[in-house]
Order: structure tokens, then C-alpha cells, then sequence
């Protein structure tokens, strides 16, 4: 079963697989493709779909859950300060943005294939 070892990180071709397809196929492939997730990322990932999780309950009138919502929230607010503080305002990262900038626009200078006045 893929998954299971370590010289097998992928699934085997699917048209090696018996046909029809069934229910226990999907449920061979996902119970592989989960010992796989845990050997190689350390953890079992949730695959349920932000809107599952964000309106947990059916119908017409769902409502949110707060408790999801305030998650989505606090990670927002963590990834944005995170951006802020290693690449948005670091010095040495702007200084390698403008130096990039400044050789590409070199080349670009450079180069027969682009008309001219082109950075």
C-alpha cells in the first residue's frame, strides 16, 4: 500500500487498479495517502473545505461558527504580522529587492531583443 514504506511515496497508477473503481478503492487511496501525511509531515492534515468548517450546520439559513471564524481571525492577523515584521520592513530585504531590480533592469538595458527605454 502506498504510503507504507518509505521507497513508496506515491500511489500506484490508477489504471493498474481493479475496474470498477469502488467506495473501498477511494478508501484504500485515502487511508494511504493519510500514513503517507503523517510519516513525511508529522501530522494527518484536515481536509474538510473552509466552508464546512465556517458553516458547520445544512440548511438555508446557516450560520457561522464563531469559534471558526475567530481562528480565521487570529491566523489572518499572525500571518500579516509575520509579513510585516521578517519582509515587508526588513532593511537587508529591501536592499536585495533593489538590487535585483537594478541588474535586471541592466540586462534589460542590455538586451537587443526588448525596444528601447524598456525597464
Amino acid at each position: 500500500v502506498p504510503g507504507e514504506s518509505t521507497d513508496q511515496m506515491w500511489y500506484e497508477p490508477i489504471n493498474k487498479m481493479h475496474q470498477p473503481i469502488t467506495a473501498e478503492h477511494f478508501r484504500i487511496c485515502t487511508e494511504a495517502r493519510s500514513k503517507m501525511q503523517i510519516r513525511i509531515l508529522g501530522f494527518d492534515p484536515n481536509t474538510a473545505s473552509l466552508e464546512n468548517i465556517l458553516y458547520p450546520s445544512r440548511g438555508r439559513n446557516r450560520q457561522m461558527n464563531p469559534a471558526a471564524v475567530n481562528v480565521f481571525n487570529h491566523l489572518s492577523t499572525a500571518m500579516g504580522l509575520l509579513y510585516q515584521e521578517v519582509y515587508f520592513t526588513n532593511d537587508r530585504i529591501i536592499q536585495q529587492r533593489e538590487s535585483i531590480r537594478a541588474r535586471t533592469e541592466q540586462l534589460v538595458n542590455r538586451c537587443d531583443c526588448f525596444p528601447p527605454g524598456t525597464k
